[in-house]
């Protein structure tokens, strides 16, 4: 009994190569970071459809995270997860990053591929979760590998991670991302409130020049985080 318990757990832990093609074993924790587990393949004519890629030599992702740079190309990922258990299980592929031009996630059903987008650039009825990072939700069927490819465009850096999480770890994430948000946009505004008094105080413009670059700084940094794309 103990044996088959250090097996299962080993099965658990650690990704199988089956038939040259990486699989990636579902586990119960809130968070499993795949980002070294995933394949690539840039397509640099932009031309390849669904049934296409899958007929395409992928590669490893050899590195911890996810990193590709800046390229005006699309980007395949492949993954590959078994559900090792005796329930479907619910989870979300996230790539923990927000600014993406559009990412499409297919899926097959039934023996039909399926996709469903998200990114910056669509509007929030047609994201497929309105998250602080990119999120597609997946059902893992018991003791089934299914296989997904997700395909991306952006004009922003490439690099990021890919997880499989639970619901909660996308709430606490959001929670974090809006503290943060809620801590910097008050702490300028403090800082521009009181360089406005002083200024009218002393008579010195070079204070409204101080509230025009908090202003700056301000759009800048939201700009990055992606927020203005909410």
């Amino acid at each position: 009994m103990k044996g088959f318990s250090l097996f299962f757990l080993l099965a658990l832990v650690f990704s199988l190569s089956v038939a040259g093609q990486e699989v990636i074993v579902l586990t119960d924790e809130e968070k499993i970071t795949i980002s070294s587990e995933v394949e690539l393949f840039n397509d640099p004519d932009n031309t390849l459809s669904i049934e296409e890629i899958q007929s395409v030599p992928f590669e490893k992702n050899k590195h911890k995270t996810v990193n590709i740079g800046y390229n005006n190309t699309i980007d395949w990922f492949k993954l590959s997860v078994y559900n090792p258990g005796n329930n479907d299980v619910d989870r979300t592929v996230q790539i923990n990053k927000f600014l993406i031009d559009k990412v499409t996630f297919y899926y097959n059903e039934n023996g039909t591929w399926n996709s469903i987008s998200t990114g910056a650039h669509l509007s929030g009825s047609d994201r497929s979760l309105n998250t602080f990072s990119t999120g597609f939700p997946v059902t893992f069927t018991a003791q089934d590998t299914l296989t997904f490819y997700i395909r991306m465009v952006s004009s922003y850096s490439r690099q990021f991670n890919i997880a499989i999480v639970k619901e909660e770890v996308l709430i606490k994430n959001d929670i974090r991302e809006g503290s943060i948000l809620g801590f910097f946009t008050g702490g300028l505004l403090i800082i521009t409130i009181f360089n406005f008094f002083i200024g009218l105080r002393v008579k010195d413009t070079v204070y409204f020049h101080y509230i025009l670059a908090n202003i700056a700084t301000g759009i800048t940094v939201l700009a990055i985080r992606g927020y203005f794309s909410y």
